[in-house]
């Protein structure tokens, strides 16, 4: 069912994929996966979406201020994406116990329980982590993440100094 679930996400096909992963937390109440993916089914839905493509964000307004929310919002959806799918490619079902330090796990745990709409409650744990944190959640595994991410200009500048 996850599998299944998983392709009808990706082709878009959202009713069915809803009803695989609610398939698989029938059998498996604890499955992070299908609640992590529930959660998104449920962000899609809201229409409070942004595109996964960059040139579709970029397109969506024409008011300045707007395009920067979009975008910051793009980028936030994209992180959070890149960090599930890294993190459950090396670390499976437990991705969010291996791969992510308790500190921010506590942290999102106290910020879920301070979340006055219910509807938030549904979300993924990953929707509650601030925004400097993803940064944290990327270098505390650079071995993991290294391959996705590159060396930044920022790195690059470190080394001439100390090299200077």
């Amino acid at each position: 069912h996850y599998y299944l679930g998983e392709l009808f996400y990706l082709v878009e096909r959202y009713a069915d994929a809803r009803a695989e992963f609610n398939n698989v937390l029938k059998k498996n109440r604890s499955s992070e996966l299908a609640k992590y993916y529930l959660s998104e089914l449920s962000r899609i839905e809201s229409k409070v979406s942004f595109p996964k493509d960059l040139e579709k964000a970029m397109k969506m307004v024409n008011n300045p201020i707007l395009l920067n929310h979009a975008l910051v919002e793009w980028l936030e959806n994209t992180l959070r994406e890149l960090i599930h799918e890294v993190l459950s490619s090396k670390y499976g079902v437990e991705w969010w116990w291996e791969g992510i330090q308790l500190s921010v796990r506590k942290e999102c745990v106290s910020m879920i329980q301070e979340t006055q709409l219910k509807e938030e409650r549904k979300l993924s744990e990953l929707h509650f982590v601030d925004f400097h944190t993803y940064v944290e959640i990327i270098e505390k595994k650079k071995k993991i993440f290294g391959p996705f991410i590159g060396k930044t200009e920022t790195e690059d500048l470190v080394k001439k100094s100390k090299n200077n």
